[in-house]
C-alpha cells in the first residue's frame, strides 16, 4: 500500500513540475517573434500572442522581376508541454509539432503521427 501512495505521489509531482516548466516556457514566448527563410525566396513568421495563441505570416516571391511578394496569413492554436510544442493552424488544415530549443524552435509540417517526423524547419528568435 505504501508503494502505491508513494508511485501517486511520484506522478502527481512530476505532473506539477512538467506543468511548471511548460507554463514557463509557454509564458517566455508570449510576445515573441520567430523566422525560418530558405534564402531570398520563401520565409515564414510566427509569432506568440499569447500562451495558446500564434499568428503565422508566409512570404513567397511571386515576381522576381518586380519583386513583388505573395503573403499569407493564418492564426493557430498551439499548445506547449515541456519543450514539445503542437500548433494547429486552420486555415492551411495542419499540424506542426515541433521542439523548443534555447536560441531556436525546431518544426515539423503535417504531422499526424507525432512520434515519426523529421524537423522541416528550424525557426529562429529575431
Amino acid at each position: 500500500m505504501k508503494t502505491k501512495i508513494f508511485l501517486v505521489a511520484l506522478v502527481a509531482l512530476v505532473a506539477g513540475l512538467l506543468m511548471t516548466t511548460s507554463c514557463k516556457k509557454a509564458d517566455e514566448l508570449v510576445g515573441s517573434t520567430w523566422e525560418w527563410t530558405n534564402g531570398a525566396n520563401c520565409r515564414q513568421v510566427i509569432h506568440f500572442e499569447s500562451r495558446t495563441e500564434i499568428t503565422l505570416e508566409m512570404f513567397q516571391l511571386a515576381d522576381a522581376d518586380t519583386g513583388e511578394w505573395a503573403v499569407f496569413h493564418d492564426n493557430g492554436s498551439c499548445l506547449i508541454v515541456g519543450s514539445a510544442m503542437t500548433i494547429v493552424w486552420p486555415s492551411l488544415g495542419e499540424t506542426w509539432a515541433g521542439i523548443i530549443r534555447s536560441e531556436t524552435i525546431e518544426m515539423a509540417e503535417d504531422v499526424e503521427d507525432q512520434d515519426d517526423y523529421e524537423y522541416e524547419y528550424i525557426f529562429r528568435k529575431k
